[in-house]
This record gives structure tokens, C-alpha cells and sequence, in this order.
């Protein structure tokens, strides 16, 4: 269990987890939000879950499921990671997804050594752009028509934060473990 403050909490998901992830991904609102496809089976959710180069985490707040976030692709010799974060839609604007994201990459940049972490979002994702920007990262051009959602095609942008950038906003200040 990784803490940030008191009210936000990550619990990282095994195998035995797969009840919990797939509820969650297999959403509607998850999979309108996100460019990446439902899991058909469960050993499709085991594969993910198991994956040496993933660390995929359950967001609590205070004391029950509030979504999603994870570190995929991690490399170790270019020490960096690509980055993804759910929250469900009640609780959104609360500050759950912005402490998440914090613990998430206090996680990647001190106990994996991580000095990247990137994601992409899509061009008209406005909520993910706000939280992004309060969060200090930097967001690029993507990809023209990368994706095609709900009938038409959808640009998306480059997100990324260095170690440095993240640790001269000292996020890591009160975590505990």
C-alpha cells in the first residue's frame, strides 16, 4: 500500500485481482476514455496483471475503490515508464485523481528510479488536460487522427514529466509507505 496524505491510498493488484480490474476496465466510461481496448477473457487480465513491466494499482479513498492507475512499459535501462489513471465518475474533481497521479509517480521516480514518465491522451480529453497541467507535466502534439472514438477520428497529445521537474515540486514531501 503506497499513501500520499491521509485520504488517497494505491493498492497494488495481483492475479488474485482480477474480479476488481476487469469491473473497472471493462466500463463503459473507462473504455469512452480510454484508447486502450477491453479485456475479453480473464487470461487476458492474468497476462496483465502478472507482467513484470507493469505495476498497476487499485486508487482508495477513504477507504473504498475509487479507479484505477498504472506504470507500464517500464524500462529500467532508459528508466522511464508510460503512465494511465481511471477515476470513476462521482468522485471526480475531488482531488483524487491529482493525489493519485502524485503517488503514482513519487512511486515510478523514488522506489523504481524511473527519470520519465509519459502518457497520450486524447486532443479533446479537457478534464485530463487540467489535471495534467495542475500536476506540472508538459503536454505536446500527438498524433493527428490517432483514434477513432464514437464515430469520428481523434488527435492526441504527448504528456510527460521528468524526475527533476517532479521532485523540484517536492510531491513526495509526506508520503508514506
Amino acid at each position: 500500500m503506497i499513501n500520499f496524505g491521509f485520504w488517497v491510498s494505491l493498492r497494488r493488484l495481483y492475479t488474485e485481482d482480477i474480479a476488481i480490474y476487469r469491473e473497472i476496465r471493462n466500463s463503459y466510461a473507462f473504455r469512452m476514455g480510454s484508447r486502450q481496448c477491453d479485456l475479453k477473457t480473464s487470461e487476458d487480465v492474468q497476462k496483465l496483471l502478472a507482467d513484470k513491466d507493469s505495476s498497476i494499482f487499485e486508487i482508495n479513498h477513504r477507504g473504498s475503490q475509487k479507479g484505477i492507475c498504472a506504470l507500464s512499459d517500464i524500462n529500467h535501462v532508459h528508466q522511464r515508464a508510460e503512465f494511465s489513471i481511471f477515476i470513476q465518475d462521482h468522485v471526480r474533481r475531488l482531488g483524487v485523481a491529482e493525489m493519485a497521479l502524485k503517488t503514482l509517480f513519487c512511486h515510478g521516480f523514488r522506489n523504481l528510479n524511473l527519470n520519465v514518465i509519459h502518457g497520450e491522451t486524447f486532443d479533446n480529453n479537457n478534464a485530463a488536460h487540467r489535471l495534467f497541467d495542475k500536476v506540472g507535466m508538459v503536454r505536446r502534439p500527438g498524433i493527428e487522427q490517432a483514434y477513432y472514438k464514437d464515430g469520428v477520428w481523434v488527435d492526441s497529445h504527448i504528456i510527460f514529466m521528468t524526475k527533476k521537474m517532479f521532485l523540484e515540486r517536492d510531491y513526495c514531501h509526506n508520503e508514506q509507505r
